[in-house]
Formats: structure tokens, C-alpha cells, sequence
């Protein structure tokens, strides 16, 4: 009889391990959202280089957009302009470990921007509002000249941009 409560108790522990998703070391549920960020953080870098509103729009928060020009002629000459110093965009990467807070659904993922000019390591405060993901804010980490000869001078101001740059231009 003991041998089968033996038997029984490691087949219950078993199912509730799968049943909670600790079994066969898959990532489960987390999945989806890591998609998810991802398409919105390439979505945005997209918008950025393609200099696309309607991209840029769907991948951050009201709070950020709101500021924008209405006139699309506008908004591209000014996010062309904002640009100019750091060189188009030619690819970038995501990182594979992000810094996850289940709690208050939000995730921090850095990014490596490759530009004519620079590689730019990126932040993004990515948080979820009525169940999708979008950037709340940006942050340049990191500004690394590709020419040998750029003196410090060149560097573009680096800083927050999203909701935390407007807050400093109030």
C-alpha cells in the first residue's frame, strides 16, 4: 500500500507541475507577451526609419503622441530634422533577457541601434494599458561613434525621449 501512495503522490506532483507550466523547461505563457514587445518595439524602430506617423502612433502611449503635429508634412520634416545628427537607421537588434515586473506590467528592453553614424544602445519602458503592450518611454543608454576620428563634440545629446522628455520641455 505504501508503494502505491508513493506511486499516486509523484504522478499528482507530476500533473501539477505541467499544470503550472514548470515542466519541460518551455517558456509557457511568457511567449506571446515577448512577441508581442517585439513587434512593438520593431514596429516603432520601423516608424522611426521609415519616418512613418500611423507606425509610431500604434506603437506608443497616447501621452506621447498627443504632442505630435497633426499635419503629417510636418511631423516627418521634424522627426527628419530631430534625426539628422545621429544618421538613418539600418538595423538593430533586441536583446534576449529583459527585465520583467509582473507586478505593475511593465518590461525594459534594451536595444542596439545601428545608424550611419553611431550604434546606439536604447531602453525601452515598454507597459500595458487595457491588455497591449506599448513604449511609454526611451532612453539612450549608450552613443557609439562608428568613425574612429569623431571627437566627443559630435555625439548627439543623448537622454529620455516618450513621456519623460515631455515632461522636461513643460
Amino acid at each position: 500500500m505504501t508503494k502505491l501512495r508513493m506511486m499516486y503522490l509523484i504522478i499528482g506532483l507530476v500533473l501539477l507541475s505541467l499544470a503550472a507550466g514548470c515542466g519541460g523547461g518551455s517558456p509557457g505563457g511568457n511567449e506571446p507577451k515577448a512577441a508581442a514587445q517585439k513587434r512593438i518595439i520593431n514596429t516603432y524602430l520601423e516608424g522611426l526609419r521609415d519616418l512613418d506617423y500611423n507606425k509610431l502612433k500604434q506603437s506608443v502611449t497616447y501621452s506621447v503622441y498627443s504632442s505630435w503635429p497633426t499635419d503629417r508634412t510636418k511631423f516627418k520634416e521634424m522627426l527628419a530634422e530631430r534625426q539628422k545628427p545621429m544618421g538613418t537607421i539600418r538595423n538593430w537588434t533586441l536583446e534576449t533577457n529583459p527585465y520583467v515586473d509582473e507586478l505593475n506590467n511593465q518590461t525594459l528592453v534594451r536595444a542596439t541601434v545601428t545608424t550611419d553614424k553611431y550604434k546606439v544602445i536604447l531602453k525601452f519602458d515598454l507597459r500595458k494599458y487595457s491588455n497591449q503592450w506599448r513604449i511609454y518611454g526611451v532612453d539612450t543608454e549608450r552613443t557609439i561613434p562608428l568613425r574612429k576620428n569623431s571627437s566627443p563634440s559630435e555625439l548627439p545629446p543623448t537622454g529620455k525621449t516618450g513621456s519623460a522628455a515631455k515632461e522636461k520641455t513643460k
